[in-house]
């Protein structure tokens, strides 16, 4: 598809937010699904020994071992939007799995990713959450 038109549909999306048919055919035109093995995946890992709050997990994305054998790999650690107040690792729309998709795409070009989530506003402060983000990626190095 030519790019005006790529642009034109994803700047579109937000007008359809509410019907998850037409966001699906509206995102179709802008997302590719990533193509990575299971065993290249771990999801919901925890990152604070002992926590069983689901905000305290990460989805893991390794790199292809063709892609990077014989040396180290760059890493992204990569934090959901929704202004501390809203929010998740697994975030979809329209049907599509965003954030993951990323790693997976990441993961595939060589890269290792992980997808974060953490606490949010008001149940946790925002000392909280920078604490969080920097166990997640302490916990991905």
């Amino acid at each position: 598809m030519p790019a005006p038109l790529r642009l034109l549909a994803l700047l579109c999306l937000p007008f359809l937010a509410g019907c998850q048919t037409i966001q699906g055919i509206g995102l179709s035109f802008v997302y590719d699904d990533a193509d990575l093995p299971d065993e290249n995946v771990r999801m919901n890992l925890p990152y604070v020994d002992g926590s069983l709050d689901d905000k305290h997990r990460l989805n893991l994305f390794l790199p292809l071992a063709d892609s990077v054998r014989g040396k180290a790999w760059p890493t992204v650690v990569f934090v959901h939007g929704g202004g501390w107040t809203e929010g998740d690792r697994n975030f979809e729309f329209g049907g599509k799995d965003l954030y993951n998709n990323i790693g997976r795409f990441l993961a595939d070009h060589g890269i290792g990713a992980t997808t974060v989530s953490y606490r949010l506003l008001p149940g946790a402060t925002l000392a909280d959450q920078v604490a969080d983000v920097a166990r997640a990626t302490a916990q991905t190095r």
